[in-house]
């Protein structure tokens, strides 16, 4: 699926970890020393439900279609992943607000190229909500080093299974800066009593493959 909207590049995480608060807590700890000051951090609940034909073509495409809730209100994203290696990402996303969780009227505010994208690889096929996950974000802007990053540490439920995730986005200026934060914050966790897991799946392939039947995604990659 090729859609139209803005590239990001990110570098995702596992954090495995004995105490979700201790590795929450450790995580900005290693941020502040990382930039030599404090950030400001907020945390906000959000619940993504994502949407998909009943054969999964949209997950079979490394895409995702999210509508996002949080307390300001909701965004409709169109996702498709560039591919992914030792948690590098670079993804396009397409996003537009919306007032409900009617798909076909999110579908419909996308741009043409998006739009199209997704007409052509549900071939007309019906769209249902197939995965609700629940976030817990705690988010702090850094600049360092002549470019800026957003930096999140995603206490993520997918009902079955709890896990922290960290990601770090790549906004804007030198992209140099942001390959040395990555660099230094992976150095500086192998210090900590937890550990870090480069991830090469969205939240919503890691969800699918924790919530799906036994066998309904044999044949995803």
């Amino acid at each position: 699926m090729s859609m139209s909207g803005q590239t990001e590049t990110e570098s995702k995480y596992l954090i495995v970890f004995e105490s979700m608060d201790r590795a929450v807590n450790g995580v900005i700890s290693l941020v502040t020393a990382i930039v030599g000051h404090d950030l400001v951090w907020g945390t906000a609940v959000q619940t993504d439900m994502y949407y998909d034909t009943d054969d999964l073509n949209i997950l079979a495409g490394r895409s995702g279609l999210r509508i996002r809730r949080k307390a300001d209100g909701a965004m409709f994203c169109a996702l498709k992943t560039g591919g992914g290696r030792d948690g590098r990402f670079k993804r396009t996303e397409d996003e537009v607000v919306v007032i409900s969780d009617d798909i076909i009227e999110a579908v419909s505010a996308l741009s043409d190229g998006s739009r199209n994208a997704i007409d052509k690889i549900t071939s007309g096929r019906c769209l249902r909500n197939v995965l609700t996950v629940t976030n817990e974000r705690t988010k702090a802007n850094v600049t360092f080093r002549g470019c800026s990053i957003e930096f999140v540490a995603d206490r993520v439920d997918y009902g079955d299974e709890r896990e922290l995730q960290v990601e770090i986005e790549f906004i804007s200026g030198n992209i140099d800066g942001y390959d040395e934060f990555v660099r230094m914050f992976e150095m500086s966790v192998a210090e900590k009593e937890f550990s870090v897991i480069p991830m090469d799946e969205s939240k919503y392939e890691r969800g699918m493959r924790i919530n799906a039947p036994r066998g309904r995604l044999s044949s995803f990659p």
